[in-house]
């Protein structure tokens, strides 16, 4: 009996290690297009969980599949332009997946031009007080929310509407760098429903950069007469930095807040809530 029980430990922590190993896996790969070219930031995830990252600019990613992952899951890919590629979590038995994602014919909006009688709007929130945050970055496991988005509602309704300048005002940025991508979606049932945008649209902050940020709309010729949902994407960051967050009012009479924990996460909706987040825009005058 003394000679078996170090064999048995040695069992039993054999078991442990497998049981261990089999709880979280990581994955890791390439997404190109069909030329094999790289695909920058595409969001990847775990369809209608938190479980997502994002790839980076050469489009290589990697990804650490959770324990409470299922077989019949569905890991996603999905980039404006590009037909979405899904995966089922069963079916992946590498530890490399690579990707390739075709393109999908659009139509590019037709660019419309500014008439003579137009006046200037402000649409959302001005001021930057708040006395919560919304957080990209959780303290502690940066990346680990790469993907996350957060959006409000713009009612635009009526007449058409030309998008000039998306202005953000970051309370919070400890990254040398960190860069977002501007999503655009119509309403379905009061929800983010589709992308009405035909290419991507991205932009980089430098040296912790914070307070107001004014993005430039006008050389993408943006009009809509329909209200939308403007959302920012969180697609990259440096390697050093834990903080990154927006502003939260409330309550925020008549506005709707919309907030995606990861990149394939379901989105969550916030009435009588906003970010510090507004759009101008050149109103048509008839």
């Amino acid at each position: 009996m003394v000679r078996k029980f170090p064999c048995l430990l040695l069992l039993l922590f054999a078991v442990v290690l497998q049981v261990t190993a089999q709880d979280t896996r990581m994955i890791r790969g390439v997404i190109v297009d069909k030329d094999g070219q790289g695909l920058p930031y595409v969001s990847i995830g775990i369809v209608n969980t938190p479980y997502g990252t994002v790839s980076d600019e050469s489009g290589n990613y990697k990804m650490q599949l959770p324990a409470a992952a299922k077989a019949k899951d569905s890991l996603k890919f999905s980039c404006i332009g590009y037909d979405s590629r899904t995966v089922l979590v069963g079916n992946i038995v590498r530890e490399f997946l690579p990707v390739k994602m075709d393109i999908v014919p659009m139509v590019l909006n037709e660019v419309m031009v500014k008439p003579t009688h137009t006046e200037t709007e402000i649409i959302g929130i001005t001021h930057k007080k708040g006395m919560m945050a919304n957080n990209f970055a959780i303290s502690g496991e940066a990346g680990q929310n790469l993907g996350a988005e957060i959006g409000e509602r713009f009612e635009l309704g009526g007449e058409r509407n030309f998008l000039d300048t998306l202005n953000v005002f970051v309370n919070a940025n400890s990254f040398d760098t960190v860069a977002f991508r501007i999503n655009i979606y119509n309403i379905q049932n009061g929800m983010p429903g589709k992308s009405l945008l035909d290419r991507n649209i991205w932009f980089t902050l430098f040296n912790q950069d914070k307070g107001w940020i004014a993005l430039d709309l006008k050389p993408y010729h943006l009009v809509f007469d329909e209200d939308v949902i403007v959302s920012l994407q969180w697609i990259r960051h440096s390697q050093k930095g834990t903080a990154l967050s927006l502003p939260i009012t409330i309550p925020a009479l008549g506005h709707v807040h919309y907030y995606k924990f990861g990149s394939q996460g379901v989105w969550k909706k916030y009435t009588n809530m906003a970010t510090s987040m507004n759009l101008k825009v050149e109103q048509e005058i008839k």
